[in-house]
């Protein structure tokens, strides 16, 4: 790797908790061979908590809480916090500082009818309120979730591809 490169870290649901952990690294430890994390994509991430936040419903929030428990159980059984562990929950109380996160950009995209949306917007905000020295950018589109991958050639699903591809080439 030249001293030129550019790593950016891409996220689909549910692997959002990887590219987290990626892109909050280097506050931790150097990568290796001077790799320097530029940007973060965090494409329709699945964040959740045990306590319901923003426009979330207690009887619908309960309902969703089943179905995302369950798969974070699936996906990381023995996680400490459970449901409030940062990696599912960025902004719980066990979460680390957002202004030591450690990329330059990021982008968060989301779907206005997503049941994930009021979380996601939440983090945004944080991130850009935070102390963080980055840039962070919003992407929301009317539409439910991962809607672009059922219809990848409608012109919101070719809206968000350039948004993305614009980003990325910055």
């Amino acid at each position: 790797m030249t001293s030129t490169s550019k790593m950016e870290i891409v996220s689909e649901v549910p692997n959002f908790i990887r590219v987290y952990n990626d892109g909050t690294i280097e506050r931790v430890e150097k990568l290796p061979y001077g790799v320097k994390i530029f940007g973060a994509y965090m494409n329709h991430p699945f964040f959740w908590g045990s306590k319901p936040i923003g426009f979330e419903k207690v009887e619908k929030f309960q309902k969703t809480s089943e179905f995302s428990n369950l798969l974070w159980e699936f996906v990381y059984p023995c996680a400490p916090f459970g449901i409030d562990n940062p990696n599912v929950n960025p902004l719980g109380p066990m979460a680390p500082n957002l202004s030591t996160l450690g990329c330059s950009k990021m982008l968060v995209t989301i779907a206005s009818n997503d049941r994930f949306r009021d979380r996601t917007v939440l983090y945004y905000e944080a991130v850009k309120e935070s102390e963080w020295k980055g840039e962070v950018e919003l992407f929301e589109e009317d539409e439910e979730h991962v809607y672009y991958m059922f219809h990848p050639e409608s012109d919101k699903g070719k809206k968000l591809i350039k948004v993305v591809a614009d980003f990325l080439h910055q």
